[in-house]
């Protein structure tokens, strides 16, 4: 049994004395005679045994894992693989998206082009139709109440008859 050393009052002693006291009582100095309070030699030899292998222990080669960076970075490194994979998929699935309804959208251009197609053959169809001779003298003489000649004239111009061509004045530019 150890015995517990009666720490000095406060008035009576130093500040120094107490502390020396206080260390002494909790086994953490030794008394005047090199032991704590209260112990045998035995129990001293095995308190210093005990420090002996305390330091040893303590002397070990241990990582520090408060202060190794790659176990503080490991967490972030893989958000930050988390988020570049959900940005990854997230972003392969808008354009996955974007490409379907362009899909559906040229589909819709191809059938408009294709309607407008068969439209402009009618209109090309109808406009051949309505240019056609025998149409155009239908309406003049249907319509128009014009009337068919009997008998075609033709003006006959002699060439010699006809003054020489006068040439045309030259304008200058102003350059």
């Amino acid at each position: 049994m150890t015995a517990v050393a009666q720490l000095p009052r406060r008035g009576s002693t130093t500040a120094r004395a107490r502390t020396e006291a206080f260390l002494v009582a909790a086994g953490l100095a030794t008394a005047p005679n090199g032991r704590p309070a209260g112990q045998t030699s035995q129990q001293a030899a095995d308190a210093r045994r005990a420090a002996a292998e305390r330091r040893r222990a303590a002397v070990r080669a241990v990582p520090d894992r408060r202060k190794d960076p790659f176990r503080l970075a490991a967490p972030l490194v893989a958000a930050l693989a988390v988020t570049i994979v959900v940005l990854g998929v997230l972003g392969v699935v808008a354009l996955n998206a974007l490409a379907a309804e362009a899909s559906f959208e040229a589909r819709a251009l191809e059938q408009e082009i294709s309607d407008l197609t068969l439209h402009h053959d009618d209109l090309v169809a109808a406009v051949a139709q309505l240019e056609s001779p025998n149409r155009v003298r239908d309406v003049a003489l249907g319509q128009l109440g014009l009337m068919e000649p009997e008998v075609p004239g033709f003006l006959e111009i002699d060439p010699a008859d006809m003054p020489a061509p006068q040439p045309k004045p030259m304008v200058r530019t102003g350059s």
